[in-house]
């Protein structure tokens, strides 16, 4: 079976008049900005120094054509981004979205464009009926858990949605919806997936804002480069509850039962649990916390076969003065590929700080630590990073 290397490269279109949109429709223009407009433009520069930018082990393992003489590089970010929010009655509308130029100070073979832009419909008819409609349309590079020993990849993401609730009592409420995603990359072709997803469920929530219900999924994925091989039809059906235990400390949980059935028969269908725990703690009006543990059938795209995805986090975030933040991340990610009987394992260790000296200007740091141990030869490798950025808002 196929497992996910890598991660497209498209005309630009849809996502740059979406952000387009939102930066050139007309806002009504105030004095200056304000951390609470709805609607704002920005510009953000950003250096990233990066300790493995080809995310492998060793430099015998980098391709010949990019002439490596060392793994880490210098990205430099040039970014321009905004949102457009108008309100109309209880109806509203949003656009949002940045646009960015990466830039390798060393390997220039590596540059790349990425974007995340969306537009959203809020809509709602009486007391009974409210949803949305949603389209977003993102490009970048895949995340730091997913391999890329074959090439250093971008991957282009484009979901559509629409969403209804309807609350005939207080106490209930009814969801339907419809998803399709779109998913392709600029090089490990032969994962690209299109995907089709309805849902539907039903909840109970108390007056302390308790809530219980069921909500089934049921999608098709298809992976275009297979044909119909690798073609199969996905059933996600659990239990979920929320539970406010105080206004400082809430707990969510779902449980249920995942079945895959391949189209061709040759395939095998499975089954797997789904399991989600999350904890949230706000001790003072400045801290909070947060904990989760995921057991979870792998996304479409990480395999054509059958992948666990395990992670389990802790986050942190402290506002320490009126101007200067500080957030957390420890966080273990593991996925099982039961066809190779091969287990990845990906510990991230992250520390942000935000400074605000003014209210348009926003200047943050970080620096991450990403340790992978794969199963998969010539996948296993350490990746640290630092990064800076200036964004200004007006």
């Amino acid at each position: 079976m196929t497992h996910f290397r890598n991660n497209i490269s498209y005309p630009i279109n849809t996502s740059i008049v979406l952000l387009a949109a939102s930066i050139l429709w007309p806002i009504q223009a105030k004095a200056a900005y304000l951390p609470t407009d709805d609607s704002y433009i920005n510009a953000q520069l950003a250096t990233v120094f990066d300790s493995n930018v080809f995310r492998t082990a060793s430099l015998n393992d980098v391709a010949s054509v990019y002439h490596p003489t060392t793994l880490a590089d210098r990205i430099d970010i040039v970014s321009i981004g905004g949102q457009y929010l108008k309100q109309l009655n209880q109806q509203s509308f949003t656009l949002d979205g940045n646009y960015n130029q990466n830039s390798y100070a060393r390997y220039s073979g590596l540059n790349y464009k990425s974007w995340n832009t969306s537009g959203e419909y809020d809509w709602k008819v009486g007391s009974q009926w409210q949803g949305d409609f949603i389209y977003n349309d993102k490009k970048e590079e895949p995340s730091l858990d997913v391999s890329n020993t074959i090439a250093r990849d971008v991957v282009r993401t484009r979901v559509g949605s629409f969403d209804a609730q309807y609350t005939p009592i207080s106490y209930l409420f009814l969801v339907s919806g419809l998803q399709t995603t779109s998913v392709r990359r600029q090089v490990e072709n032969s994962l690209d997936y299109d995907q089709t997803m309805a849902q539907m469920g039903a909840f109970f929530r108390t007056d302390k804002g308790s809530k219980l219900g069921i909500l089934v999924q049921h999608s098709n994925v298809q992976y275009p480069y297979y044909g119909s091989l690798y073609q199969y039809s996905q059933t996600n059906s659990q239990l979920q509850g929320d539970w406010p235990v105080s206004s400082k400390l809430d707990f969510s949980v779902a449980y249920g039962v995942n079945k895959v059935t391949y189209q061709e028969q040759f395939q095998p269908s499975y089954s797997s649990n789904i399991f989600n725990l999350t904890a949230n703690w706000q001790p003072t009006a400045r801290s909070s916390f947060s904990i989760g543990y995921n057991d979870v059938p792998g996304d479409p795209g990480l395999s054509t076969s059958e992948v666990l995805n395990k992670s389990i986090y802790f986050q942190w975030t402290d506002v320490l003065t009126d101007k200067l933040k500080m957030k957390a991340l420890l966080r273990r990610n593991q996925l099982q590929y039961f066809d190779e009987n091969v287990r990845v394992d990906n510990n991230t260790y992250r520390l942000d700080l935000i400074w605000s000296p003014l209210r348009m200007l926003e200047l943050s740091m970080y620096g991450q630590l990403v340790k992978r141990v794969s199963g998969f030869a010539d996948d296993t490798y350490n990746d640290n990073q630092i990064g800076l950025s200036a964004k200004y808002s007006f």
